[in-house]
């Protein structure tokens, strides 16, 4: 997606939050100014099985994990990234219902 704006230009590049798709991460983020890192806040409760380690594992767990390992990467030590937490109208109608607790997956 591309926003232009008098003598701005800002281009939205989807890098793909799935595990095979992570590779391919550095490819798209040459030459970036920033990357916006989304993650869902109501997927505290939701798992999937990680099929490279034969493990179920936390949704909301893995993608802190996965934002914490781009941070640390020497290819993204000089461009600043930014989190956002979407899905944050999920998560509260998922809290009031109280069919599921952020206690029981996060102990801090």
């Amino acid at each position: 997606i591309v926003y232009r704006k008098s003598n701005s230009c800002i281009i939205f590049t989807d890098g793909g939050g799935q595990t095979r798709e992570r590779k391919k991460w550095c490819k798209v983020f040459l030459n970036m100014n920033a990357v916006l890192f989304l993650i869902a806040s109501s997927q505290f409760d939701e798992h999937y099985d990680a099929l490279d380690v034969g493990e179920s594992r936390n949704k909301l767990s893995e993608a802190l994990e996965v934002f914490a390992d781009l941070v640390n990467t020497e290819d993204f030590i000089a461009i600043p990234v930014i989190m956002f937490f979407n899905k944050a109208d999920i998560l509260q109608a998922k809290l009031e219902k109280r069919e599921s607790k952020i206690s029981d997956e996060f102990e801090d």
